[in-house]
């Protein structure tokens, strides 16, 4: 074999194990690629805009899982996540009610003294009011200038026996998902009010009559802003998929309930917008 196979054959070497080594690299990237597609998913399901914040937060995690380690080994780590601030309210005192004595409860003798006090504040709820029953006379009258007449409302709502603090309570408690039955049951329980839950239903029609003005001014400072946030989520209505619809911008907010999820609900109560949208994803 001459030096010029010798060197042939050593190039031809040196090409196979570059090309093992090629293929070596090539298997190695493909794991990586393959580990860091595995390391995108888990974090994406730690940290979307779709997660509550305690499961963003790995420090949370963490903590869960000391918690649940040392409940294992018989140790009580119970209380808040550490470094959130304490919510305990306190009540600043409305009157003052002394509780003092005049005779000593075991031998009932009057000669004893006051050695020193105790302070305790406590929170107490005042008993329901019973419903008031009021007869309003509203008086007409004619304008012998302009020949115009008129009366003083009386700034009463335009339907039904039942006033403005009736109707506040009853929406009240249908904006906390009560059900008629339940509103009926609560207005009798509290107040002693005997009313069926046809009653209840027009009590929420005539407040939203009461509300339509103030709904439409903000509906009117919605669509003239500069910018607005979009945004709906699922709202389960007698049964049916419904969605709650939310827009809101630097100082209002407009809360709409429909049975579509679809941009027909956009052009239906924001066709005048024109400025910019956030949406979420």
């Amino acid at each position: 074999m001459t030096n010029y196979d010798k060197i042939i054959l050593e190039l031809r070497e040196e090409i196979k194990a570059s090309r093992g080594e090629n293929k070596r690299l090539q298997l190695l990237i493909n794991d990586l690629v393959k580990s860091n597609d595995e390391l995108q998913q888990k974090l994406a399901y730690y940290e979307n805009p779709h997660s509550p914040p305690s499961q963003n937060s790995l420090q949370w995690r963490k903590q869960k899982a000391e918690k649940r380690q040392n409940r294992d080994h018989g140790k009580s780590n119970r209380g808040g996540v550490l470094g959130h601030k304490g919510a305990t309210q306190k009540f600043i005192p409305q009157k003052t009610q002394h509780h003092e004595l005049s005779t000593c409860p075991k031998c009932h003798g009057t000669n004893i003294t006051a050695i020193k006090t105790e302070k305790r504040t406590m929170v107490s709820i005042p008993p329901p009011q019973q419903y008031e029953v009021t007869e309003h006379i509203l008086h007409e009258y004619n304008c012998k200038t302009c020949n115009v007449t008129f009366q003083n409302d009386g700034n009463l709502p335009p339907a039904g026996n039942f006033d403005g603090t009736v109707i506040r309570n009853v929406v009240d408690m249908y904006s906390k998902r009560m059900p008629y039955d339940t509103i009926r049951a609560s207005l009798q329980e509290q107040h002693g009010l005997h009313i069926t839950n046809t009653t209840v239903q027009s009590i929420l029609q005539t407040g939203q009559v009461l509300l339509e003005p103030m709904c439409e001014e903000i509906r009117h400072k919605i669509c003239t802003s500069d910018v607005v946030g979009f945004d709906e989520t699922g709202y389960c209505v007698d049964g049916k998929s419904a969605w709650m619809w939310v827009t809101r911008n630097n100082t209002e907010a407009q809360y709409v309930l429909e049975y579509s999820r679809g941009g027909n609900i956009l052009k239906k109560h924001w066709k005048k917008f024109k400025g910019v949208v956030i949406s979420d994803g």
